[in-house]
């Protein structure tokens, strides 16, 4: 396919969150994506540069080695495709939290490919624009020794539940949120606490800024995070919560 774009390169994106939505298991060729191994989540590829022919490969789910790794802006979104995933045979899914801010290289992955010509509906199902909603991509991994996988879910069970989420920083404020039957275990857990906890046996520290941000996000509550100072600011559209450094 030839690619009608005169831009050298994308322009690159912030992120403080994502969510990626790996299928593990091995023996399913079409839809496995695990990228996890003992230095991190690493991309198949090893690209320096982000051309549109990796763009386009990555996608358009060709399975050609690519040197991204695709996220999604919103929990919500990243249910859908979990349930997208299981609904045509895939097991042993989990979704990951991840700490996308710094990371340099962050692409919308929504806009690239309507500048690849993707279009809703199109008869490709390889180039339907409406799969990439919400989609970010990362050029490069996230090693192990960095530390930012907040929170890793469960995802087989297509049962949903819904949570009462309270905020730490503010506890009369609460949010419903929704996750797989089996991602909190057991059934009765309070959700603060189980993200509190795998927080810290993920990263081996509790840090509130990551975790205010994560809480807005499973949410589905969108929030900014901005450095004023001495001070990191999750800014909401009813309020900001400030954190000292």
């Amino acid at each position: 396919m030839e690619i009608h774009t005169h831009v050298v390169q994308p322009p690159s994106v912030r992120a403080a969150i994502g969510f990626r939505v790996e299928c593990h298991d091995a023996t399913n060729v079409r839809y496995f994506n695990g990228s996890m191994g003992p230095e991190g989540m690493i991309p198949r590829g090893t690209d320096l540069t982000t051309s549109w022919e990796s763009l386009d490969a990555h996608l358009s789910w060709t399975r050609e080695p690519t040197p991204f790794l695709s996220f999604f802006r919103s929990w919500d979104r990243a249910m859908i495709w979990r349930q997208h995933l299981i609904e045509r045979g895939g097991t042993n899914i989990i979704i990951l939290a991840v700490w996308l801010e710094g990371k340099p290289r962050i692409y919308d992955a929504h806009a690239i490919a309507r500048m690849l010509d993707y279009e809703v509906g199109s008869a490709d199902p390889r180039r339907r624009l409406e799969h990439h909603e919400e989609e970010i991509l990362l050029h490069g991994a996230i090693f192990s020794n960095e530390y930012r996988i907040l929170a890793c879910f469960k995802g087989d069970n297509l049962e949903i539940r819904h949570f009462m989420l309270r905020f730490p920083v503010n506890p009369a404020v609460t949010h419903f949120a929704r996750f797989s039957a089996d991602a909190l275990l057991p059934p009765t857990s309070d959700p603060l606490e189980w993200l509190k906890d795998e927080m810290v046996s993920l990263t081996g520290v509790m840090d509130h800024v990551k975790l205010c941000v994560l809480l807005h996000a499973v949410a589905g509550i969108p929030s900014r995070l901005l450095r004023l100072g001495d001070w990191d600011v999750v800014q909401t559209s009813l309020r900001a919560y400030a954190f000292p450094h």
